[in-house]
């Protein structure tokens, strides 16, 4: 019984890759108005993923206080 489970494990169907293609979805950042001077300063990190078809912002250490507020 049990060599008959792992058995199953070994040769059990592999699922498929889901087909739906990925959703770019932006950042609190990538719209902000601050976006150019964090940037200029060094105070914002770029999370680009290799998918994407541009970069993507998001707060780094020292960042503006007053981009806490700024709503999307």
């Amino acid at each position: 019984m049990r060599l008959w489970k792992i058995i199953k494990k070994i040769f059990k169907k592999k699922q498929k890759a889901d087909p739906t293609p990925r959703i770019e979805k932006d950042t609190k950042c990538d719209k902000c108005k601050y976006l150019q001077e964090c940037i200029d300063e060094g105070k914002v990190i770029d999370c680009r993923n290799i998918e994407d078809t541009r970069s993507h912002y998001i707060k780094g250490l020292g960042s503006y206080v007053k981009c806490d507020g700024v709503e999307v």
